[in-house]
């Protein structure tokens, strides 16, 4: 009786595994425009257009992630003055500003050291 306790006992064991971490929901921040981060939409050329609110975002994480790419990026890279549009000044991100501007964000988010290092 105790051999098949035993057993019983290391079979539950043995099937258990770690918890998953739980998934947290995520939503886009307020912005200027309402709750879109700083996202606009794109315009017809297929850039993105976005805030002054979004626009310092990427530039506080080019400071931070910058030189992580295989060619380093400055501040404003990729970033154009567009226009008013609601008395709120906007700008347009070109489509490999907003790939660089993804993947920062990404490492952000996995907490990836900053600078240089890969």
């Amino acid at each position: 009786m105790r051999f098949a306790a035993t057993c019983i006992l290391l079979a539950l064991i043995a099937g258990c595994t770690m918890r998953p971490k739980a998934a947290r929901l995520h939503q886009p921040s307020f912005s200027e425009t309402g709750q879109d981060s700083g996202f606009v939409g794109f315009d017809f050329t297929g850039n993105a257009v976005i805030t002054a609110r979004a626009r310092a975002r990427y530039n506080a994480l080019i400071g931070f992630y910058g030189a992580k790419f295989p060619v380093p990026i400055e501040s404003d890279y990729g970033v154009t003055r567009d226009g008013m549009t609601n008395s709120v000044q906007l700008y347009t991100l070109t489509p490999d500003g907003l790939v660089k501007f993804r993947q920062m964000n990404i490492w952000r988010v996995n907490k990836a050291p900053g600078g240089a290092e890969r």
